[in-house]
């Protein structure tokens, strides 16, 4: 289901973080943003997660990092639908709609410790199986829908941003802050995934709920 496992992965983000003379700002606009232009993701939002709120505060706390946007909406990205000028709200509508009759299952995740990103502080997420199924039954679905997805099948790295990196600053600081952090980890069960319209205007990832999924198939 992916190119690599939990334990590779984390590494090859390491390796390649730290590969890097310096970081990639990430509020360039690029791949397909603009300004006022929308998205339609499917979305796990944890903005009502308080003790995974509180991780991330105590470990952007600890980093003291002007060089770090806070996250101010927590969430794991799953899937980009499409942007809301080539999607239209009955595709998007029909696509909720035929996720609804799939039978996903509760999602028990734990977040922490962190990692590095190229352009973002992030939490890892795990276990990635049944995420990662999750996934690939919502693109199943809605593919045939609106077209043909972003993303790849055979690779997901689900992750949780704290911080959002603002310039291009040397990375070999970074590494030496990111390691001195403490392991620590939230778990948690989620029950819902929702399908968003969300935009990034203002240095924010912000959205709309459009539907929501609930998870309530057997485990």
């Amino acid at each position: 289901m992916t190119t690599r496992g939990l334990r590779e992965e984390t590494e090859y983000r390491w390796q390649q973080f730290a590969a890097a003379p310096v970081t990639r700002p990430h509020w360039e606009w690029r791949g397909g943003w603009r300004s006022g232009r929308t998205s339609y993701w499917w979305y796990l939002d944890l903005t009502a997660e308080t003790a995974l709120a509180a991780l991330a505060t105590d470990y952007l706390a600890a980093l003291r990092a002007p060089w770090l946007d806070p996250a101010v909406n927590l969430h794991v990205s799953l899937q980009q639908v499409g942007f809301t000028d080539e999607v239209t709200e009955e595709q998007a509508a029909r696509a909720l709609a035929a996720a609804r009759d799939l039978p996903l299952a509760p999602l028990p995740l734990t977040f922490g410790p962190v990692d590095p990103n190229p352009e973002a502080v992030v939490l890892r997420v795990s276990p990635w199986t049944a995420i990662q199924r999750h996934r690939l039954r919502l693109r199943r679905v809605t593919e045939p829908i609106v077209g043909k997805l972003a993303g790849a099948d055979d690779h997901f790295w689900p992750h949780v941003s704290i911080g959002y990196i603002n310039a291009a600053v040397p990375t070999a600081p970074i590494v030496r802050a990111l390691r001195a952090l403490p392991d620590r980890t939230v778990s948690l069960i989620a029950r819902e995934l929702h399908l968003v319209r969300l935009d990034r205007d203002d240095r924010v990832w912000k959205w709309d709920r459009v539907g929501t999924l609930p998870l309530t198939a057997p485990r």
